[in-house]
């Protein structure tokens, strides 16, 4: 699936992912090639991201995640 993490100010994430586990206010969640299309809030914490090469960490400040479509995701940050 196709992963975009973006800040305000800038993009630290626009590729391939394999596997997406970040956390939400109902806990903590995975996103896998061909999920469902949704929307939730994302908390502040770390989001891990496989991709082909291995496993990436990103540290978030928290905003929205979208799944767009069985193949696409966006995370957009609330702040810097």
């Amino acid at each position: 699936m196709h992963l975009k993490i973006h800040l305000i100010n800038n993009t630290i994430f626009d590729g391939e992912a394999r596997r997406i586990t970040l956390n939400t206010p109902m806990g903590e969640i995975s996103i896998l090639d061909n999920h469902e299309p949704m929307i939730t809030l994302v908390e502040y914490g770390n989001i891990y991201v496989e991709t082909n090469e291995g496993e990436k960490l990103f540290s978030f400040p928290g905003g929205v995640l979208e799944v767009i479509s069985h193949s696409e995701v966006v995370l957009l940050s609330k702040h810097i």
